[in-house]
């Protein structure tokens, strides 16, 4: 009974962000809006009580709203309070374009709960973010001695609006970004990230016919014409299938369409006349005679006279079919990795292909050495990786796949520190195609990234990014293609960023990351991971609880995979230490009980840097050693095991898992104190003998339970032979 009842409480605590709050909706409230909370109508708005600490504890700088509607609008009031003026006013002085690196505001805003939320940040220096908003908002800040304050009015009809179902409510949370004293707090209950649709609060009373404001954005984006395509890369398609939509207001009589292509030269290669003319018009162009490239498909209306009344073009791109083949063929079936068809768990740490210095007189002195030189460290560094378990490689940056192109032309897509070791590398002569051979030689797999799509999608990226696939999608220790990081705000961006992936290299899985966005971006990815960094002042079980959301919102598609990026650095932001290796082991049982398939590890730190201890744990970095050998020898066990039991028993987390003639039981204290005398009770374990693996300890098995002592952060995993 006490183990049902701490159960239900847990249950009931994960789904805190289900609250419901009603929003008073006042009529004419007639405010001035400039960071005033002064007009009396604020005295009848809702107000949410003190902030909490987003990663747990006391609050240092304390921060509270209020908030109401009327039929047209959302009004919401902050109030910030801080101890330090002078600090303050400092802050403002230094505010620089980046919105969240300055005291500042955030509403995240559901309308009608559909997954899809528009963010609105404004900072003390006046400064405003915005995502998933069409329109303008009006805002005002004020400070004052000890305390600044916020006023906003958004519009309902400036919201991007989703084509999808509305519900009746809608989704709210409000938040504030302290960085100079590294503080995040949140009204609703949310854990590490700001971006948590599901745990945003629940608010009604909100009048607003969003269905009418979606078909009113509709009506006003309604271009004169428009061409709509399946795809914007063809290889081995003969024709182009797309639709004209046609929004014209005179009569059609007479009218007719011509359809071209042009070349990247403006020559036209194909031409068609359609007729009769249809407000929604279906063509078929052929393309499979034309070379390999670039191209325009333009649509243009004559009227009676054969004058040109409009036109409207759209690039595709001409691509020869991937015809090689790789030796190691990655798939997804049954939610888990295959390699040639075996199963296979990815172990994947983060490295830069180009590691030289960013001091310039070192930088030089390298450059001096050559590549040889270079390629040996690379060589160690490879050798550091494969003897600590990792068997896959990311590149997080692109700057090493550039060696060809002038540093200078890059600024839209790499970092300004990675100018001078770009060019550096070239000077060497180092090239991406042989650090990648070096990789592999060590047995490692390898996850790249192009840079050039990751942020923005625009023509001249596009253009970009297919020259670069077509370079390297033949390299054949490449496992999978990952698309964008933290790119919650942009899930059709997501969506297209799979499709070009796939258009290119259809044989290869396509890795997109998010904070905490799992809904709106499910279908945008084949493998789909979150980033929960816990340590130092955050729950260690946010990990476990970011698995369970990932898992529970693709568990209907059994070609998509789910991964998990764990903590493994410190030193910045949020995160002012590593974690040490009881963390380590704990935040990786986690996420391998809770059913994860895959697992990162952010970040491969440089051994003398990683010395100093302030970046990367030493100890953690050794630890990984064990930690891994045990992930790669009990993941089919985790992944492919049939699950008996896998939630809460008391403090501990536990998952009982039947795999291979055993019956597993992986058990996980991830309290900062120990747990003498637990009784863990195994389903179907009744009259069992078994062994601890891992630890030299006995244990009791009565009556289908366990009795073990645990110590603070402790893994045990216990292994029973069922009776034949």
């Amino acid at each position: 009974m006490k183990f049902l009842l701490l159960l239900l409480m847990c249950l009931l605590a994960a789904d805190a962000g289900a609250e419901t709050f009603s929003i008073p909706n006042l009529s004419k409230p007639n405010l001035l809006i400039d960071g005033e909370l002064t007009e009396p109508v604020w005295q009848q708005a809702a107000k949410t009580g003190e902030f909490r600490n987003l990663q747990g504890g006391p609050v240092t700088e304390r921060a509270n709203a209020l908030f109401f509607c009327d039929k047209e609008n959302l009004y919401v009031g902050f109030s910030c309070d801080f101890a330090d003026d002078a600090a303050k006013e400092k802050e403002i002085a230094g505010a620089g374009k980046n919105v969240f690196s300055t005291d500042g505001i955030e509403i995240f805003l559901d309308p009608g709960s559909t997954g899809k939320y528009s963010q609105i940040a404004v900072n003390l220096a006046g400064n405003s973010h915005q995502l998933r908003m069409r329109g303008p908002i009006q805002y005002g800040v004020q400070l004052r001695k000890g305390k600044w304050t916020a006023e906003l009015k958004i519009p309902f009809r400036s919201l991007e609006l989703p084509d999808t179902e509305f519900h009746k409510n809608w989704k709210l949370n409000f938040t504030r970004g302290n960085p100079a004293i590294k503080e995040w707090t949140t009204w609703a209950p949310l854990q590490d990230s700001f971006h948590d649709p599901d745990r945003f609060y629940t608010v009604t009373g909100i009048d607003a016919d969003l269905t009418k404001l979606r078909e009113a954005q509709r009506k006003a984006d309604a271009k004169v014409s428009e061409l709509v395509m399946p795809r914007l890369i063809f290889d081995v398609q003969k024709e182009i299938d797309f639709i004209f939509n046609l929004n014209f207001q005179k009569s059609l009589k007479n009218f007719r369409l011509a359809a071209v292509i042009r070349n990247e030269k403006g020559e036209v290669v194909t031409e068609k006349e359609i007729r009769p003319v249809f407000f929604k018009n279906a063509f078929a162009l052929p393309i499979g005679t034309l070379s390999d490239g670039k191209y325009h498909i333009a649509v243009a209306l004559y009227d009676a006279n054969d004058k040109k009344v409009l036109e409207t073009e759209k690039p595709f791109w001409k691509v020869p079919p991937k015809t090689s083949t790789q030796k190691d063929v990655f798939t997804i079936e049954n939610q888990c990795l295959y390699r040639n068809g075996e199963f296979f768990f990815p172990i994947i740490i983060p490295e830069w292909p180009l590691n030289l210095s960013n001091n310039p007189a070192i930088l030089e002195s390298e450059v001096r050495k050559g590549a040889e030189w270079y390629y040996r460290a690379q060589d160690e560094r490879s050798r550091d990786i494969k003897e600590h378990g990792f068997n896959t490689v990311m590149t997080l940056s692109g700057g090493a796949l550039f060696l060809d192109q002038n540093p200078k032309d890059l600024e839209p897509y790499i970092h300004a520190w990675e100018y001078p070791t770009i060019a550096a590398a070239k000077r060497m002569g180092i090239t991406f195609e042989e650090q990648m051979r070096r990789l592999a030689g060590h047995g490692l797999h390898i996850i790249v990234t192009s840079p050039y799509i990751s942020r923005e999608i625009s023509e001249k990226n596009i253009n970009l990014f297919v020259r670069q696939m077509l370079k390297y999608r033949d390299m054949e220790n490449i496992m999978a293609w990952a698309s964008a990081d933290e790119t919650d705000g942009q899930p059709e961006w997501n969506r297209i960023r799979k499709s070009l992936y796939h258009s290119l290299d259809p044989d290869r899985p396509v890795w997109l990351n998010v904070i905490a966005a799992v809904t709106p971006n499910r279908d945008a990815a084949d493998i789909l991971s979150t980033d929960p960094y816990p340590i130092p002042d955050g729950v260690i079980t946010t990990v476990s609880g970011n698995v369970d959301r990932l898992i529970a919102e693709t568990k209907g598609n059994p070609h998509q995979t789910q991964w998990l990026w764990l903590q493994n650095f410190g030193d910045e932001g949020n995160w002012t230490r590593p974690p040490n290796p009881e963390e380590l082991q704990v935040m990786t049982s986690l996420a391998l009980n809770h059913g994860v398939k895959g697992l990162a590890y952010f970040t491969y730190v440089h051994p003398e840097r990683r010395a100093r201890g302030k970046r990367q744990n030493p100890a953690s970095w050794e630890a990984l050693k064990t930690i891994n050998a045990q992930t790669t020898e009990l993941a089919p066990m985790y992944c492919l095991g049939k699950r008996i039991f896998a939630g809460r028993q008391g403090k501990l987390d536990v998952a009982v898992i039947e795999y291979g003639g055993d019956l597993y039981v992986s058990t996980v204290n991830p309290a900062r104190e120990a747990v003498p005398g637990a009784r863990i009770f195994v389903p179907g374990g009744n009259d069992l003998t078994g062994e601890v693996l891992y630890e030299n300890r006995g244990i009791d098995l009565k009556s289908g339970t366990v009795s073990d002592d645990f110590k603070a952060l402790d893994v045990h995993i216990y292994r029973f032979p069922l009776h034949r």
